[in-house]
């Protein structure tokens, strides 16, 4: 329960924090590192997929192993926090 709560609180605070500090023109460094993530995350989930249907394996868990990859990890949670912080600064923006 304690990790929920923790994951709430950061799903709500970063994109809070990501939304006050782009008006110091942080902004341009926060779409740039959402490229790059995107980017490596695209191109990590395409070489897992690339190498099961290679080598012919049919079973689940060896296209699983990519949630154990680290940078998918990070990558993903860095564009997911990035969505909300944009979903924050088009609401705003229109109020």
């Amino acid at each position: 329960m304690f990790m929920f709560i923790l994951f709430l609180i950061i799903i709500i605070v970063i994109p809070i924090l990501m939304q006050l500090t782009s008006k110091y023109r942080f902004s341009f460094f926060y779409d740039l590192c959402a490229y790059l993530a995107l980017v490596l995350f695209s191109t990590l989930a395409a070489t897992y997929i690339y190498d099961v249907l290679n080598t012919g394996e049919v079973f689940m868990t060896t296209i699983h192993s990519l949630f154990l990859n680290p940078y998918f990890l990070i990558t993903g949670g860095y564009i997911g926090l990035y969505v909300i912080f944009q979903l924050f600064r088009h609401t705003f923006r229109k109020v």
